[in-house]
């Protein structure tokens, strides 16, 4: 999220450099952690470039949808986008234990949510060569289009306020002023 905070503040009138500083930004940021997590602290085994792929993409999914609702609804989208992100997904998740041990049906639920789909991903490709990571990955794919497409239309429409219908006439312009005579 604090990549889509960054980058929908620097970078206000370039939607699509938005877009590919958030997949770059959540690339840089699933090969580090997954660096620290598997090299530095040995918290997390297999294949390393898999892993750190797993991580960038559930990071992506958070980024941009976070960053697609802001192009949609201003900074009320970051708020939105945070609040589901941190009070319903995060909770939701069973990052912690895993979604099975939390009640039914909401360990399920939390399965289609970016951040319960992304720990079930970085398990199945860090301990288990990838078995069971493809509702994840077509989750986790679902989030990050959505976010492209709520971006997309938040551009769209800034778009249209911005420039006048094609049917209106511009503002007219006052006519010069005569010039003065001598």
């Amino acid at each position: 999220m604090i990549s889509a905070v960054l980058l929908s503040t620097t970078l206000k009138h370039r939607p699509w450099h938005r877009i590919i500083g958030a997949i770059l930004a959540s690339g840089v940021v699933g090969f580090a952690i997954i660096a620290i997590l598997q090299f530095g602290f040995g918290t997390v085994d297999g294949d390393y470039v898999a892993t750190s792929l797993a991580l960038s993409l559930g990071t992506s999914a958070i980024s941009l949808f976070v960053l697609g609702m802001e192009s949609l609804l201003g900074f009320a989208g970051l708020g939105i986008g945070g609040l589901i992100m941190m009070f319903v997904a995060n909770p939701l998740s069973g990052m912690a234990t895993g979604w099975q041990w939390l009640p039914e049906p909401w360990g399920a639920f939390g399965q289609g949510l970016p951040i319960g789909a992304s720990g079930t991903l970085i398990r199945s490709v860090a301990f288990f060569d990838g078995h069971g990571a493809g509702q994840s990955i077509i989750t986790l794919s679902c989030w990050a289009g959505v976010g492209i497409l709520l971006a997309a239309l938040g551009a769209l429409r800034s778009r249209r306020t911005a420039d006048p219908a094609p049917d209106q006439d511009p503002a007219p312009t006052a006519a010069p002023a005569p010039a003065p005579t001598a």
